[in-house]
């Protein structure tokens, strides 16, 4: 019996080997069948009266993979290369028009307040953007009105629902009772409400405000955004948006309402601005092609580019994160740099594992240049100390920053374990030593113990922001700090950040105070692909057969942030889950 069972185990493990064997071949096939691809078919910029097709550009991130397959090939774009591309074609004369693919196209309130500049410049050079969609939402509404012209499909079958806001969380109290499993989670702040979806059924007053105010502010900047653009009176816009006048109407009722302009099927506005695969270029290639580092000074300013949750691992291998290794990295990459004069950080982060984001804060803080940082989408708790290391923070009005405050989430499953009949039991010497112990109840002094440490960050967090910041006194920021998120408008009021600005104003004004007088070449420095990482990902990808519907996907997302607090241990987090993207 013996031997017939060693032999058993011994068949399935040479099986597994030889299937995974098969699996990396295979993956390794696909990798450099990609990388020859992208080598030898390269799409080129077409120059004869050249139309600029943005598509499948959807609220684009701001790190990339340098190294990865999309990259070598061109079709991986992050927000940067579109400011800088757009920035390029406002002075292109080979370039006529920008065609705008609604449909696949989308970008954050932050991103449009960056991109202002840049196409205000395009229609002064007297060139014509054209925005296009069969359905036209508050997600792609914010960039279809910098267009000259905005058309639709002349059917029934299209859409335009233009609304008031909806942000709603999964509440998870009553399927964890359920199956007996439970999170300790343990808060410092009045307002920090990350993890509270797990322990509650309903939303708390604090965040109800919270959200409340943020989404009223940016609601009330889509509809001056908005109705300027189309001359529309925004009182006007404000009644017939929230009375749902704008919303599933056809495009003919849009037309008559001003929301747009034309109606008309792609083909014949295709032939209308002579939009063809002959003379048009996706912003990508013209991104690749056009948008290349400069080698013309001695001086150099690089650009560091930080993306995602703040984590020790990395929960999903195909999209970027922020260790302090991948972190310390790109900041050795940069003070390697001949001529170095300064660094700028661009950072687009909600924040998480304190540790990381200390390390983080230390390494920028014994830099021997000045680092000014740019914050993207939201700098939030984390995001926002990592930021408070910098010499000057730069912010849109509709970005978020703050939630000054520490969370821990403590997995305790023994009440599913007692559901099933499975009991612990052991000897112990000592206290608190099942504090973090997923197996055992925490009892309140256990409880006071992990509140009493967690408070020692919350006062560390807060003197690292006062030791680089001078505009606030302690009383001043725990009034602001307690977990509370704002927006940049109120961030500079409240002295959390130094000025308005994007990255190009942020990379402008370190140059200037660098008296460097515009002599200067900007080096960005991006995160770089572990393929290890990636076949691993595949690895379960063949092992799980994931199916990509909504449903799936939905799960997937649960699963990942499951995941990503199951990673931290315990330990302390500065993190914040408020991401409201469609105002």
């Amino acid at each position: 019996m013996f031997i017939f069972k060693f032999l058993k185990n011994l068949f399935v493990y040479t099986l597994k080997k030889i299937y995974s064997f098969f699996v990396y071949i295979f993956l390794l096939f696909i990798v450099f069948t990609a990388i020859i691809g992208g080598l030898l078919v390269k799409e080129e910029i077409h120059t004869n009266n050249t139309n600029i097709l943005i598509s499948d550009v959807y609220f684009p991130g701001e790190d990339k993979f340098s190294n990865s397959i999309k990259y070598i090939e061109g079709k991986e774009i992050s927000f940067s290369d579109i400011y800088s591309s757009l920035d390029l074609i406002a002075s292109d004369d080979e370039v006529q028009n920008i065609f705008i693919n609604l449909d696949t196209t989308a970008f954050s309130p932050a991103q449009l307040e960056e991109l202002d500049t840049v196409l205000d410049k395009i229609k002064k050079s007297n060139k014509k953007i054209y925005a296009y969609g069969t359905v036209i939402n508050n997600r792609n509404y914010g960039i279809a009105t910098y267009a000259n012209e905005i058309i639709m499909p002349d059917t029934q079958n299209s859409d335009i629902i233009l609304t008031g806001y909806s942000n709603s969380n999964k509440y998870y109290k009553d399927l964890f009772d359920k199956y007996g499993f439970k999170f300790e989670v343990i808060h410092v702040g009045t307002h920090k409400s990350f993890g509270q979806n797990y322990v509650r059924n309903s939303i708390s007053e604090e965040e109800n405000e919270t959200l409340t105010r943020i989404l009223d502010k940016r609601l009330n900047n889509f509809i001056e955004k908005n109705s300027n653009a189309r001359k529309i009176n925004s009182e006007t816009f404000k009644d017939k948006l929230l009375n749902g006048e704008y919303a599933y109407i056809s495009p003919e009722k849009a037309r008559d309402l001003s929301l747009i302009d034309h109606l008309m099927f792609y083909d014949k506005l295709s032939e209308k601005i002579e939009l063809n695969e002959e003379n048009t270029t996706p912003i990508q290639v013209y991104a690749e092609k056009k948008v290349k580092e400069i080698n013309t000074s001695s001086n150099k300013i690089a650009v560091i580019y930080l993306d995602g949750d703040i984590s020790e691992y990395n929960n999903n291998p195909s999209i970027p994160f922020i260790s302090y290794d991948n972190f310390n990295y790109k900041m050795e990459k940069a003070e390697k740099l001949d001529g170095l004069k300064g660094i700028v950080i661009r950072i687009n982060s909600p924040g998480g594992s304190a540790i990381e984001a200390k390390q983080i804060y230390e390494r920028i803080m014994n830099s021997k240049v000045p680092v000014y940082i740019s914050i993207g989408d939201i700098a939030a708790s984390g995001g926002y100390y990592i930021s408070s290391a910098g010499d000057k923070r730069f912010i849109n009005p509709s970005s978020l920053t703050g939630s000054i405050g520490v969370v821990s989430m403590i997995p305790k499953y023994y009440g599913t374990l007692q559901k099933f009949g499975i009991n612990i039991d052991g000897v112990n010497k000592g206290k608190y030593i099942g504090l973090l112990d997923p197996e055992k109840e925490l009892n309140d002094e256990e409880r006071n113990v992990y509140q009493r440490k967690l408070q020692d960050v919350y006062e560390e967090f807060k003197n690292d922001i006062l030791s680089n910041n001078k505009k606030l006194t302690p009383d001043s920021l725990e009034s602001i700090a307690q977990g509370k998120v704002w927006l940049g408008s109120e961030a500079l009021n409240l002295k959390l950040v130094d000025e308005f600005g994007g990255l190009n104003h942020t990379i402008n004004s370190l140059q200037k105070d660098l008296k460097l007088n515009e002599d200067y070449n900007i080096v960005n420095i991006y995160s770089e692909q572990n393929y290890e990482d990636v076949f691993s990902l595949f690895n379960r990808f063949f092992i799980k057969f994931k199916l990509k519907n909504k449903k799936i996907e939905a799960i997937n997302q649960i699963e990942e942030k499951l995941q990503f607090i199951l990673n931290q241990k315990g330990k302390a987090m500065y993190y914040s889950d408020i991401l409201p993207l469609e105002y």
